[in-house]
């Protein structure tokens, strides 16, 4: 069935086009095989409702002296898909502490943990570890 669809449409660019182009060459090609396998041939393969999500980052992010090291957590924590935060404090300065920010959980938002952070006057500066795995759609 595929094999006469194929040849109705080499026959379409055939008229049009000299044996020697890379398409019609192509077309001869799957024509005289028969063991090609056609994309629509094959069964659908699906993640059964499975989808890569962000299980775990840790980021090295520049956060102001100012910012309550304790409420930027907690409101890290209240995002959802957010399960557990760990920050550590890794450097201090006059006026900035350097953080080695873990997140875990489902599907962490790496959008979202940005923007909070921003929204708070800090600079995520790099992303040091990042675990993903497949989870169960809900």
């Amino acid at each position: 069935m595929v094999g006469d669809e194929l040849m109705r449409i080499h026959g379409l660019f055939s008229s049009r086009r000299s044996n020697g182009d890379p398409i019609s060459r192509a077309m001869n090609r799957l024509i005289r095989d028969p063991g090609v396998e056609f994309i629509r041939d094959r069964p659908e393969r699906s993640p059964v409702g499975r989808m890569p999500s962000i299980k775990r980052l840790v980021l090295d992010v520049l956060k102001p002296r100012e910012v309550s090291l304790s409420d930027l957590s907690m409101k890290l924590c209240e995002i959802e898909g957010v399960d557990r935060v760990n920050i550590v404090v890794t450097e201090v300065d006059a006026k900035t502490e350097t953080l080695k920010a873990t997140l875990v959980g489902e599907a962490v938002p790496y959008e979202l943990v940005c923007k909070l952070f921003q929204d708070n006057g800090c600079a995520v500066r790099s992303v040091d570890e990042i675990e993903v795995g497949r989870s169960e759609e809900r």
